[in-house]
């Protein structure tokens, strides 16, 4: 986005991602049933709720998986309390399902324990700005079921990763900051509930791509790796002044 517009080069240096395993946690900590299959949803609803996209997550695992006991969703989120209307809306529309939401916050541990043992995270976001939470999960050998499209696309992958179909949009009105005309992406729902039905009922499938999603983060993402793009482009610039001052 800054290249096409930018008169100087344009130089894309990613974060670098490293994580201590969590120890220590397990279900029982976060109230979360034992020998189910997990999805796990994550977000902030200050990071704009319509952004994040979480509703198009709850419809998507209604459409997969429906009432069914034998798998939950798990929707972790940060100041819920903020704005009563959507935590009203969230909790209405998770009546009846076997859907959780944790509302408090906790640690930074704490949330790699809870990434840890739940068993798929899922991001219909609209547009991401780098998407550490998929890159977390990666990181810890979790499938991802990620929208295909915005920042996240630099490390998820058909290969490591499910990613989601969708069809660009204008914001609309009401999602502040951002201009009504600009355009963001729509996750396709029906998409991500047959992706959400593949990562259950292949499992072979999806350990292959949760390995090749962990091996991918961990070689390309590391500190290592980042830090040796980071000195590569500097070396660059630094031969670049060398031979203007000679």
């Amino acid at each position: 986005a800054f290249a096409r517009k930018s008169p100087v080069p344009v130089v894309r240096l990613p974060h670098c991602i490293h994580m201590e395993e969590p120890q220590g946690l397990g279900r029982a900590d976060f109230g979360l049933p034992e020998g189910k299959f997990l999805f796990l949803v994550i977000f902030d609803v200050l990071s704009v709720m319509e952004r994040k996209n979480p509703r198009a997550a709850l419809e998507a695992f209604k459409i997969a998986v429906g009432r069914s006991s034998a798998c939950h969703l798990v929707v972790k989120v940060n100041n819920l309390d903020q704005q009563p209307a959507l935590a009203h809306t969230l909790r209405e529309s998770c009546q009846d399902y076997p859907i959780a939401i944790i509302d408090r916050v906790i640690s930074r541990s704490a949330v790699n324990g809870l990434i840890k043992t739940c068993d798929c995270l899922v991001s219909l976001h609209r547009s991401e700005g780098f998407g550490l939470p998929i890159a977390e999960a990666m990181y810890l050998g979790k499938p991802v079921i990620v929208t295909a499209y915005s920042g996240n696309m630099d490390f998820t992958h058909p290969d490591n990763s499910f990613l989601v179909d969708f069809e660009m949009c204008r914001v609309g009105k009401g999602r502040e900051p951002y201009p009504e005309d600009a355009w963001w992406a729509a996750p396709s729902i029906s998409h991500a509930a047959l992706q959400m039905q593949t990562v259950l009922e292949h499992p072979d499938r999806r350990r292959q791509v949760a390995e090749a999603g962990r091996a991918y983060v961990r070689r390309h993402l590391s500190p290592a790796a980042v830090g040796e793009r980071m000195r590569q482009r500097l070396v660059s610039l630094m031969r670049r002044l060398d031979g203007r001052s000679s």
